[in-house]
């Protein structure tokens, strides 16, 4: 897989992990703050109701009746999903008064652990005599409150996708960033390789990147370096071996011709130059033995 996918992919599962967290720890609290708010703007308005059910208490020290208080303040208000002008009265213990609706009395309700923290406390001459709960101070809300907190986590959601959107488009622009000096190194790398010594590798910003170029040309110009080296090499041997084979076919030639005769002096001339010609050959042996590390060292 090329490194731009690789980049990418893994661009886009740390973005997807980063906005999924996003999202979740957005909803939740915004959520929360939204039933929050809901809750408490029920609890200002239930102050009028309160200071009734307090003068209602203290004259006949008794519950009894009570369903006149609430009825004057239309409790039958909400929809399918929660009654947002439904009440709840308890005594002290939990145990329920009135409700204004089944949906209301219900007893996990009741019996949860921020039951009695959530109510509103009906207290007469410091003594706690009830709880008054609405229906979102127990979780539950009308169509149009449902509505809000539905419109919310929507919002919350089209952020999100707008942002992911984003997010990759920046993403796709940044790994192109990254990966095209790598696509340049490659086709320096590839030019070296098929023989062409002649360009230079663009080495681009003081970054790794741009390190790995520059060393990349260092070896660029020490191969070409090496390949001059070894044209010129070639060149001296050709014309080391050319002179003594000139001498060598002249001698021959000059004998098989009658020039010259083909006695001891001629010979040694000529095998004076075969070994120098064997010399030249033994050089050559060693140098391709030394290039492919394989030449053998001998300790003295």
């Amino acid at each position: 897989m090329p490194l731009r996918y690789k980049l990418f992919f893994g661009l886009v599962v740390a973005v997807l992990a980063s906005l999924g967290a996003v999202y979740a720890v957005a909803t939740h609290f915004l959520i929360s703050d939204a039933k929050g708010f809901i809750a408490s703007e029920h609890a200002r308005q239930m102050e009028g109701i309160k200071d009734q059910l307090v003068s209602y208490y203290s004259e006949h020290s008794t519950w009894d009746g009570i369903e006149k208080i609430f009825s004057s303040h239309g409790q039958n208000r909400g929809g399918a999903h929660g009654q947002g002008g439904a009440f709840l009265l308890t005594d002290p213990s939990g145990s329920v008064i009135y409700a204004s609706s089944p949906g209301m009395n219900r007893p996990d309700l009741c019996s949860s652990s921020r039951f009695f923290s959530d109510g509103i406390p009906i207290t007469i001459s410091g003594k706690r005599v009830g709880l008054l709960f609405t229906a979102p101070l127990l979780g539950q809300f009308s169509d149009v409150e449902v509505r809000l907190l539905s419109s919310v986590e929507r919002s919350i959601a089209y952020a999100t996708v707008i942002s992911l959107a984003v997010a990759l488009l920046i993403g796709i622009v940044l790994v192109r960033f990254i990966t095209a000096p790598f696509a340049q190194l490659t086709a320096a790398t590839r030019a070296i390789s098929a023989g062409d010594l002649t360009h230079p590798v663009p080495a681009g910003k003081n970054d790794e990147v741009g390190r790995l170029a520059r060393v990349l040309d260092d070896l660029r110009v020490g191969l070409a370096r090496s390949e001059e080296a070894r044209k010129r090499m070639l060149s001296d041997v050709a014309h080391e071996l050319r002179n003594p084979l000139a001498v060598v076919k002249a001698k021959v030639e000059a004998m098989l011709d009658g020039i010259q005769e083909s006695d001891e002096e001629n010979l040694l001339k000529v095998s004076e130059r075969l070994e120098h010609l064997e010399g030249l050959i033994d050089e050559l042996q060693d140098i391709a033995l030394a290039e492919a590390d394989e030449l053998p060292l001998k300790r003295k």
